[in-house]
């Protein structure tokens, strides 16, 4: 599974659960070191979460609330 495939599957997971999930989890569930999901998650919050919290106006808090 390629570092996209991982970003992706992460986004689809984050998508469809009701509760928080940590990054053992997700590594448990995706097959994949914790190391590689904690870089897939990094990426994910610079490329998707921080861009879209500053269309939002408050990227700060936005973006700390998803990645804490």
């Amino acid at each position: 599974m390629s570092n996209v495939e991982v970003e992706r599957s992460i986004e689809a997971i984050l998508m469809v659960v009701d509760e928080p999930v940590s990054e053992i989890i997700l590594a448990q569930v995706l097959e994949k070191s914790v190391d590689e999901v904690d870089a897939a998650l990094a990426h994910l919050v610079t490329t998707v979460v921080s861009p879209f919290a500053r269309s939002m106006g408050d990227g700060a808090s936005i973006a700390t609330l998803i990645t804490t």
